[in-house]
């Protein structure tokens, strides 16, 4: 009896708690409340009680409420209503609410008004601010989101809450339920910065904020791919279309010579290692974030002024890009599901020579250098079919790869506990022949919980992801470019691999299908966790500690069986593998004291704290040959000879200490102090210590009375400044120190391998030093439909760590010291959010960014006696190459001809003094343009990256036309425009069959760079999510179907294959197409 009673008051309340968690959709313009009730009624079955007469003077509603709760959409309802309203089973009850004006009577006589601030779901908002406008009395709510104030007769009481709209009320008395909703305004959304949170509207730092919304419409492995063209400040390219490929990042551009400028990751409060120290080659996984699922992402932050990174010290000198990943939400059980699967190809192709043309040009370069064919002219002298044509890109780098991902994820939790689980499953093949199917298993969870009182705090978060990629052992683009296309068929008759062999039975060319033999394949598992609590020991003062940890073990095996070979070689090559096995271990632990109260007439919030981080990376590469069999390749042991080619055993220990003191002024000025002090194990004792501080202060001028009275249009108003050091310490571990490597001969010295000095030690070595100043205006107009951010940086980097080479003499190859090199960074970023229309269920925005940086080496002292002294030039972006300048094809010779320094003419130039032209790769500017529509239950987001730059393409001109090369042999139309007799004007050498008739400089001339500016169709995304109608027959709680496609167009005038980061002999990067579905139950 008892258990059948608890089973239908469960049953009975979970019915209550589905209909008030109901999502309704209701466009109304100027509706009295009426109708409002008679729409609800048909749309949920729920009953309104009322008297008339309450409802008569009721202001008309204005709404366009899209899949939102019920009980919020009716606290948009009866927002500024003098109306309240309950809720009880299928019953909305409606009533006046108690407003009583004060009798009059002294204002020290005022009764204290006591109330209620909740969000629309009842849950209690702590800390939200209780003010009286044009005073300076103000009060925060308590755990339970009450408080107590002084209000007298005309005064107008002001309640806000980060996150959502504030609210203002005029002579209220006794006890008042106040509902705050959501805020709609880009001002008022979350950023996460270091050791807390801010907005938008309250921010002092240079900040951008990428949703997980817009992470989620991107069909990509790497998180990091779905950021480019969202954020200004932040270039990011894609090096390649292999999965899990190197991608490089920068923050408002290059801050040090020598060393990496890749920007701090933090991975919910846990650093992230940048780069993988892995075994390599053209096939294997080049970047960390491909073991990150996107799907758990919550929102990204990019951090890039000092004010933002100063306070992450050495650490953040590049900038910091902060992940937060999914948390769990009071509320029903929730249970989402989705589903996609598409494909991704490549996007363009080369425009190469047909049979016909090749054969033409083998022939007219043999004649020019009346060379008889020869025996091993095979694609001339009948041994190749000379009628036969493959278009060989079509072949072995047209597939399609298949792409699918599916995920379920379970939350929901009560105002004190909130919980979250998800696991992904995701398979990816590639566009070469054979697939090689690559697969990923992720997992991620969280967990909040708090004392009844509130006053404890814990959470615990979570994510692993196991990875095993397989591909070949090298990249197939270069042979399906440069192999003639009369080369032989792949496949005999009987399906073995053809070897076309020769008069002399041997093979005449290396079948690129027999690649497909040698395998490449990563096994990859890492974990990221983190624990946090916090106890407010009294009021305004809260203890929070961390711990943080990350390991990642990636093994690694590349195979080359005999059958990777031509069997007329067989019998003089042996078997063999390759392995690799690296560990990365990372912990970190972070107290903290944060203060958060009222002194004097505005909000203090400080947070004093402490870092100590460890970060262990080791591993073995080796190798082995001799083995029996193919079978056995993956077992070492089997081999009668294993080699080991490298090991490392790196230990890197940090500890700082940080404060931030941020003092708020009524919403009007905002200060901000940061400070830090860092301990780097990378340094001697001479300088392992460093700090760094930074101070910003912003000024919300519209919230001056003066500018309200004059400016009504303007709804926002901030001037930002800022100046702060950050340092950085991203060198080799043990730099300071003397360092010896192992000889790996297999000679040694009497069967003792032998050790060589490899660096000298310098205790002194330090920190470099960034210094960085920020200026910002920021405004809005028309309530915020139109906000515009505008940022003026100027960073200046110095003691540049530099490695000096030393004389043979000294034992030691060279030294590791500090240059007083000064490096400028310089540029502009703008940002533009509007909302073009709204209205009737349809809504258009539009978010455009833009940056202009540039990049200038300010003074390199000794630079011109140095090694740089060809590499970098005073004045000049570090990011250049010094090229010859190319003065075209010589009319009488048809030979390639240069100026030299004096402006001569010369076929010759000196590879040291001719280089006169600099070449800069830096984008002159970049940004993106996202549209968004949405009409009813359709969505439509389209993002355009754009991009100003130039980029080499040592293939335009084709290689060497006429030289027979089987791996690079054809050539692309374009050297069909070549010299043929003299007087002739062309962009191509005459052809030859000589490799030395090629100038010897002919790829360091400036014409091998193109304009690769482009604008590119980034991201489309079309979704629909269908009628509440038919979702409420399959009882789901809502469902979506939806296509992305990520790479889909781009115009460009560059001629190579893709003008973003990939060359004519690596894969670009893919177009991709998918569909699906979400559910949510």
């Amino acid at each position: 009896m008892k258990l059948t009673f608890i089973l239908l008051t469960a049953a009975m309340l979970s019915v209550h708690a589905s209909g008030i968690s109901q999502n309704i959709s209701v466009t109304l313009k100027d509706a009295s409340l009426e109708k409002v009730f008679d729409l609800v009624k048909k749309k949920t079955n729920y009953v309104f009680f009322y008297k008339k007469e309450d409802i008569a003077n009721a202001r008309l509603v204005t709404i366009d409420a899209q899949n939102i709760p019920l009980s919020q959409f009716l606290s948009q309802v009866f927002l500024n209503q003098s109306l309240g309203y309950s809720i009880k089973d299928q019953s909305i009850i409606i009533f006046k609410k108690e407003i009583v004006l004060f009798p009059s009577e002294s204002p020290g006589n005022a009764p204290p008004l006591r109330g209620k601030i909740t969000d629309s779901s009842g849950a209690p908002l702590r800390g939200a601010t209780i003010s009286i406008r044009g005073t300076s009395k103000a009060v925060k709510t308590d755990d339970n989101g009450e408080f107590s104030i002084e209000l007298n007769e005309g005064e107008v009481l002001k309640v806000s809450y980060v996150g959502y709209q504030s609210r203002e009320m005029r002579s209220v008395k006794g006890f008042i339920n106040i509902v705050l909703v959501p805020s709609q305004s880009e001002l008022d959304q979350i950023q996460v910065i270091a050791y807390g949170t801010t907005t938008r509207r309250l921010s002092t730092g240079n900040i951008s904020t990428i949703k997980g919304e817009d992470i989620a419409k991107q069909p990509v492995s790497n998180p990091l791919l779905a950021l480019q063209g969202r954020a200004p400040g932040l270039y990011i390219v894609q090096q390649g279309g292999i999965k899990g490929g190197p991608v490089d990042v920068q923050v408002q551009g290059r801050n040090s010579i020598g060393n990496s400028s890749n920007p701090l990751y933090i991975i919910d409060g846990v650093p992230y290692i940048d780069q993988l120290n892995i075994m390599g080659g053209p096939m294997a996984v080049g970047s960390p974030f491909s073991y990150i699922n996107p799907n758990d992402i919550e929102s990204v932050d990019i951090l890039k002024d000092a004010d933002a990174t100063s306070i992450y010290g050495s650490r953040a000198a590049n900038g910091a890009i902060i992940i937060t990943t999914k948390k769990g939400k009071a509320g029903k059980t929730s249970v989402n599901l989705s589903f996609q699967q598409g494909f991704s190809e490549v996007a363009k192709m080369y425009k190469m020579m047909n049979t016909q043309q090749y054969l033409e040009m083998r022939e007219e370069a043999k004649a020019n250098d009346h060379d008889p064919i020869q025996p091993t002219d095979y694609d001339l002298n009948g041994i190749w079919d000379r009628n036969r044509y493959t278009d060989w890109q079509k072949v072995l780098i047209g597939g399609k790869a298949r792409f699918r991902n599916a995920s379920l994820s379970i939350s929901g939790g009560t105002s004190n506990t909130q919980y979250l689980l998800s696991g992904t499953y995701k398979s990816e093949t590639s566009v070469f022949p054979d697939n090689f199917l690559s697969q990923t298993g992720a997992m991620h969870f969280s967990l909040m919980a708090a004392s009844l009182n509130n006053k404890f705090k814990l959470q615990f978060t979570g994510s692993f992801v196991a990875d095993e990629s397989k591909n070949m052992s090298q990249d197939l683009t270069e042979t399906a470019i440069g192999l003639p296309p009369n080369a032989p068929a792949l496949y005999k008759e009987d399906g073995t691999l053809n070897w076309q062999t020769g008069v002399d039975g041997n093979s005449t060319f290396p079948n690129p299908m027999a690649r497909l033999e040698s395998k490449y394949n990563n096994k990859t598992a890492n974990l990221i966790s983190r624990i946090s609590v916090s106890y407010e020991l009294v009021k305004n003062i809260e203890l929070k500690t961390s711990f943080g940890f990350n390991k990642m073990n990636t093994n690694e095996v590349l195979k080359t069986p005999i059958t990777y070979y031509s069997p007329d070689i067989r019998q003089y090559v042996s078997r063999g593998a390759k392995y690799s096995n690296s560990r990365y271990n990372t912990w970190i632990i972070e107290p903290e004291i944060n203060y958060n109260g009222k002194v004097g007439r505005g909000i203090l919030q400080a947070v004093f704290g402490g870092t100590v981080d460890q970060r262990l990376n080791e591993g073995l590469i080796f190798s082995a040959r001799g083995f029996s069999s193919d079978l056995v390749l993956d077992d070492p042991t089997a081999a009668p000879v294993v080699s080991p080619s490298a090991f490392y055993n790196n230990q890197y220990k940090y500890a700082g200490a940080f404060v931030r003191v941020n003092y708020n002024l009524d919403n009007r000025f905002v200060i901000n102090l940061n400070g830090r002090r860092d301990g780097s194990s990378r340094f001697g004792s001479e300088n392992q210590l460093h700090s760094f501080a930074s101070v910003a202060g912003i000024w919300i001028f519209t919230n001056e009375e003066f500018i309200k009275k004059t400016m009504p249009v303007l709804s926002f108003g901030k001037l930002k400044i800022g100046y702060g050091t950050s340092g950085a310490d991203q060198i080799q571990d043990y730099g300071f120190m003397s360092l010896f490597s192992t000889v790996y001969s297999d000679l040694g010295y009497q069967g003792i391998k032998g050790l060589e000095a490899s660096r000298l030690a310098n205790p002194y070595l330090q920190w470099e030093q960034t210094n960085k100043f920020d200026l910002g205006l920021d405004l809005g107009f028309f309530n915020d439909r139109i906000l515009l951010q505008s940022r003026f940086y100027m960073t200046r980097s110095t003691d540049q760590l530099l490695f000096y080479p030393l004389p043979a003499v000294t034992g030691f190859t060279g030294i590791m010291r500090n240059s007083p090199a000064v490096l400028q960074n310089k540029g502009l970023e703008i940002s533009l959010n509007t909302v073009n229309l709204k209205g009737k269920g349809f809504t258009w925005k539009t978010n455009f960014n833009f940056t202009l940086n540039r990049n200038k080496l300010v003074s390199y002292p000794g630079l011109e006696s140095s090694g740089d002294a060809y590499t970098y030039a005073i004045g000049q972006p570090v990011n250049m190459v010094r090229k010859f300048d190319f003065a075209g094809v010589d009319p009488q010779t048809g030979k390639y001809i240069f100026r030299d320094h004096n402006g001569q003419l010369t076929s010759s130039p000196d590879p040291f003094t001719d280089r006169t032209i600099n070449l800069v790769f830096d984008p002159a500017f970049y940004g993106g343009l996202g549209n968004s529509f949405s009409y009813k239950g359709f969505q439509l987001d389209v993002l355009l990256q754009f991009e100003k730059k130039n980029k080499m393409n040592d293939f335009q001109y084709g290689a060497i036309p006429g030289y027979f090369q089987i791996s690079a042999g054809n050539q692309p139309v374009t050297v069909l425009d070549r010299w043929k007799k003299p007087g002739d004007i062309a962009k191509a050498q005459y052809y030859t069959s000589t490799a030395s008739n090629i100038s010897t400089w002919w790829s360091m001339r400036e014409a091998v760079y193109e304009d690769a500016s482009f604008i590119r169709v980034k991201n489309v995304a079309l979704s629909w999510d269908l009628p509440a109608s038919w979702i409420k027959r399959i009882h789901m709680f809502s469902a979506q179907l939806f296509i992305n496609a990520q790479n889909l167009a781009t115009i460009t005038n560059f001629s190579g294959l893709d003008p973003e980061g990939a060359t004519s002999n690596r894969l670009p990067p893919l177009r991709t197409i998918t569909t699906g579905i979400r559910l949510t139950l």
